[in-house]
């Protein structure tokens, strides 16, 4: 299997191995490559137990529109009753173009897919040419995703496409909270991508990977792979190098995947804590300017304590500074549920206070993690995306970068 190139597009050292994971095992192939006619779009998915649902996202690629098509499964060490029901799967479908690859322990959801795009890298003669899109084992794609996903790439300067991300009627108020986060839904230049519905040109994605330092892999108290949250794929990054590189980055909305994850109270939660992490760590190895989503509340609070102590000399008028940053808040999560995630007004009345909530555990968790960087209890290592020589140069391209920066 190819070691992915490093971050700065220099040739990979073949004697390395990814940096965050420096003794990384190589994957058990179940079988030896097939005979396929080549593909032009090769799709990873990565998997964790959970058999019924990668059955069903399997099940959903066998039904595609085009037949040009390559399935790469790395089963991230499932449990011995997931791992039997893919593999009988696979003996079933035999003539579904799908390499399977075992993972002997748990290694996360971005090493897994690490592994699988440098497998399906390896298989593309043309990086100009040849695709490799993303999926979550929990991503249902429609029989024209496949189809659909491909078009943008007419244009050689596009090195990502992002599909629009549906989510099933919630079972739930905590998965009705987060019901529209992935959702990306403009047609043309996109300002985030999404893995769990996610296609990129192998040329640039041989040159960037994802980064698989941004959060740790996530377990339960006894030590296995917590499914219940949402594995953090380091888009954002990603997206910053491709900008940086001059590439550009669409949406493509007709290219539908319905993304079943059902959220309790404790795995909502915990997804809101590991999200806030996951932002600061972010904001940290690539240099960026502070969150502007976190802005509002963080300043409610830090006013807060002074505007009390000086209303009993000045009034109420102190209290009005942090009220007046609590109803920014308010409103910029208002516009974000209607206007982005597309929630109809009864659903936003009905999990407006979730949401809230939500988006306070997060800034206790990016609060949390900058402080861990102040004192020096982490220190993970840093990125100076200047470093990135361009592949495209003008100065349209360099204005959108800078403005995707200070977004992002």
């Amino acid at each position: 299997m190819n070691t992915p190139s490093p971050d700065d597009g220099r040739p990979a050292d073949p004697s390395t191995s990814n940096a965050s994971h420096p003794t990384l095992p190589a994957p058990r192939r179940v079988r030896p490559l097939v005979a396929f006619p080549s593909p032009r779009l090769h799709v990873v998915v990565p998997t964790h137990n959970r058999a019924d649902l990668i059955v069903r996202c399997l099940g959903a690629l066998c039904e595609q529109t085009v037949s040009d098509l390559h399935v790469v499964v790395v089963d991230d060490a499932s449990d011995s009753a997931a791992r039997e029901t893919l593999l009988r799967w696979q003996d079933e479908h035999s003539d579904f173009n799908l390499s399977l690859f075992l993972n002997e322990r748990n290694l996360g959801a971005n090493p897994s897919r690490n592994m699988g795009v440098a497998f399906a890298l390896s298989l593309i003669e043309d990086k100009r040419v040849g695709l490799v899109a993303l999926l979550d084992n929990d991503s249902i794609a429609e029989p024209t995703w496949a189809e659909n996903i491909v078009v943008p790439f007419d244009d050689d300067r596009v090195a990502a496409a992002t599909g629009l991300v549906l989510d099933p009627d919630p079972p739930n108020v905590w998965t009705l909270a987060y019901k529209g986060t992935h959702r990306v839904v403009t047609r043309g230049p996109a300002h985030r991508m999404v893995s769990c519905n996610l296609c990129l040109r192998a040329e640039p994605l041989e040159r960037f990977t994802f980064g698989e330092a941004l959060s740790p892999n996530a377990t339960t108290v006894g030590g296995a792979a917590d499914t219940a949250v949402s594995g953090r794929s380091d888009e954002e990054g990603l997206y910053l190098k491709l900008k940086r590189a001059g590439y550009s980055v669409v949406s493509a909305p007709d290219a539908v995947v319905l993304h079943d994850h059902t959220y309790t109270a404790r795995s909502f939660f915990k997804q809101a804590f590991r999200s806030g992490r996951a932002a600061a760590r972010l904001v940290y190895r690539y240099r960026l300017a502070h969150r502007l989503d976190m802005a509002p509340l963080a300043a409610a609070y830090l006013t807060l304590v002074p505007a009390a102590l000086l209303a009993p000399m000045l009034g109420a008028a102190p209290l009005l500074i942090p009220a007046m940053c609590f109803a920014a808040a308010v409103a910029a999560y208002l516009y974000n549920e209607r206007s982005r995630k597309r929630k109809a007004f009864g659903e936003i009345t009905r999990s407006f206070h979730v949401v809230l909530l939500y988006y306070h555990v997060r800034l206790a968790g990016y609060l949390l993690q900058h402080a861990r960087f102040a004192f020096r209890v982490e220190r993970p290592p840093r990125f100076d995306l200047a470093s990135i020589r361009p592949r495209f140069t003008d100065q349209a391209t360099t204005k959108a970068f800078a403005d995707d920066r200070r977004r992002v």
